[in-house]
């Protein structure tokens, strides 16, 4: 999954969020974003 050119810094956060979405784990998961106000969580999933 490529990284956005666009988003700065969160390099821990991307590698978690490419992560869960690329695992081939049976099942149903929910992934949830959690953290504090105007830290650019909504950006993450785009």
């Amino acid at each position: 999954m490529a990284r956005p050119p666009d988003l700065f810094a969160r390099e821990a956060e991307w590698g978690d969020l490419e992560q869960f979405v690329s695992s081939d784990a049976p099942g149903l998961y929910i992934g949830i974003l959690h953290g504090r106000r105007r830290t650019g969580k909504s950006f993450l999933p785009r």
